[in-house]
């Protein structure tokens, strides 16, 4: 056993790990996030923040912001990537969200929950990713910044429905999933341009507490 795991270190020695930010724009989804972003946010929490793009944008802003992401390597990296000048208001943690410790998070007055939903119903099944949804829209007290990608055939039928690139479908489907949800609203704006055949784009919302 030991001469084996020997050689998978020495065959993995070297090989650059590939992020899923490092092959993603992300530019364009930040922009349309920090156009609408509540003036008086204090602090954030960005649900599969990978290597803290999102996360690290928002604390340049004076958000003290949380990054927590499954994969222990992409924490590592995005601990790598504070600037000092932010170091004093954002953090990462490696967490996994189930049913049960989603609905233990603290409040925060910003959740940013982008392109995570599918692995919700992938790992759980879609009644309890759309459970877990619900629960987070109990955890923040301004917005929730949500996406979720319009065709969704690559992802091995995570969802009862494939959206099939359809900006109609998609907002249907993201207005149900918050219906239960009666003291939010929920509203596209916006969306980021893709790379075909996968899908044309993937759809920005914003779901904000009713005043």
């Amino acid at each position: 056993m030991k001469a084996i795991i020997k050689k998978i270190k020495s065959a993995l020695q070297g090989k650059k790990i590939s992020f899923y930010q490092e092959k993603r724009e992300n530019l364009q989804n930040w922009q349309m996030i920090e156009s609408h972003l509540a003036a008086d946010s204090r602090n954030l929490l960005d649900i599969a923040c990978d290597i803290g793009y999102y996360t690290r944008n928002a604390a340049t802003k004076g958000i003290f912001s949380i990054g927590v992401d499954i994969n222990e390597p992409a924490i590592s990296k995005a601990r790598t990537l504070v600037d000092p000048s932010i170091q004093d208001r954002v953090a990462f943690s490696r967490l996994s969200l189930d049913p049960q410790n989603t609905r233990l998070l603290p409040q925060f007055d910003v959740i940013l929950c982008l392109s995570v939903y599918h692995h919700f119903c992938r790992m759980y099944g879609e009644a309890a990713g759309r459970q877990m949804v619900l629960d987070l829209a109990g955890k923040f007290s301004k917005q929730m910044f949500f996406q979720i990608p319009s065709k969704l055939g690559k992802f091995r039928g995570d969802l009862s429905v494939d959206l099939g690139n359809s900006q109609e479908a998609v907002e249907q489907y993201v207005a149900g999933l918050f219906q239960p949800a009666s003291d939010c609203t929920v509203r596209l704006i916006g969306k980021k341009k893709e790379k075909p055949p996968t899908e044309e784009f993937r759809y920005l919302f914003l779901v904000e507490k009713k005043s």
